[in-house]
């Protein structure tokens, strides 16, 4: 799920600040290009922090099923 928030949001954001920073006469192929190379690292990113946060919050979880205080 995290891949797929980071692969379309990270699709437009490279698409748009492609299209933004090309020369005159390339936009579309400059914005393309720019999302292609970049949008693997950032849905990546955005993949490893669902898998920790998950973690996280699945052992805070798990703490207060055991009996242990819950703090929040």
């Amino acid at each position: 799920m995290t891949f797929s928030v980071g692969d379309v949001g990270g699709s437009t954001f490279y698409f748009l600040n492609g299209l933004r920073n090309s020369p005159n006469g390339a936009h579309l192929a400059s914005g393309m290009e720019t999302a292609r190379l970049n949008v693997p690292h950032l849905a990546g990113s955005f993949a490893i922090w669902g898998v920790v946060f998950s973690a996280c919050d699945f052992k805070r979880l798990s703490n207060c099923v055991d009996g242990r205080d819950f703090r929040g």
